[in-house]
């Protein structure tokens, strides 16, 4: 586990990509950034001032909300191959995307807005080629990633949990970042603070399935999704056979 207090620049550079994200970047040309694979209950799509029910096979571009009611899941596969899923009451927007290989003398970009809820991403192309144009955006901290997989929950005092699931991805604030490591997890308490490492996980299992899909990870019984602290547990130690002497 390591903290990295970043050079200024740096710390701006992040600072100015929250902002712009929501100032400026949805007035960008609407352009194809993916399609949702997979929804279940009711998911809505805000777009150009309108909402309307997301369907399985529907389009997904730039400057999209998409809004998930208590139980409502969705699985998105954007153009580069790479996946994010939206929990029950979530809510997130797809601030900027250009796939390279889509598109040719674009640059890579893939960035979203984080709104509320839960999601889990695995990154595609993009991620790989360029790493530092990959961002997820939350109230108070931006994820980049080095890495393939992550989770983010937003808890109900608006506190964002970021865990790790393959390779190193990378949380910063307004004041500093520090690396995750697969199953590693921090909280963010506020985007004046260092996100701090804790051993509170969200529990978001793929939506394509009703069961957990890691150790640790449960459905609550509502069917809503929340955290589990996970505690190293010793196993008990077996009593050692006594030998008996012959007769």
């Amino acid at each position: 586990m390591t903290a990295d207090n970043r050079s200024t620049p740096h710390i701006l550079a992040v600072v100015l990509l929250m902002v712009g994200l929501g100032l400026g970047w949805n007035s960008a040309v609407a352009a194809a950034a993916g399609q949702v694979q997979f929804v279940a209950g009711e998911v809505q799509l805000d777009r150009g001032g309108s909402s309307q029910a997301v369907v399985r096979g529907a389009g997904v571009e730039v400057g999209d909300v998409l809004r998930s009611g208590p139980s409502g899941q969705a699985q998105i596969r954007f153009s580069d191959g790479g996946i994010m899923a939206l929990y029950p009451r979530s809510q997130m927007a797809i601030g900027a995307y250009s796939d390279s290989a889509q598109e040719s003398g674009s640059e890579d970009r893939f960035a979203v807005r984080f709104l509320q809820g839960a999601l889990r991403a695995v990154t595609g192309k993009i991620g790989q080629r360029s790493p530092q144009s990959y961002r997820v955006i939350t109230p108070t901290a931006v994820v980049g990633i080095r890495g393939t997989a992550f989770k983010v929950f937003m808890n109900a005092q608006g506190e964002v949990e970021v865990s790790g699931e393959h390779n190193t991805i990378e949380v910063c604030t307004e004041v500093g970042c520090v690396e995750v490591k697969p199953r590693e997890a921090v909280r963010v308490i506020s985007a004046q603070q260092l996100p701090v490492y804790t051993h509170t996980r969200a529990l978001l299992p793929l939506p394509l399935s009703r069961e957990a899909a890691q150790p640790g990870e449960q459905i609550l019984p509502d069917g809503s999704y929340g955290a589990v602290r996970l505690i190293p547990i010793t196993p008990p130690t077996e009593p050692v056979p006594q030998q008996q002497n012959p007769l």
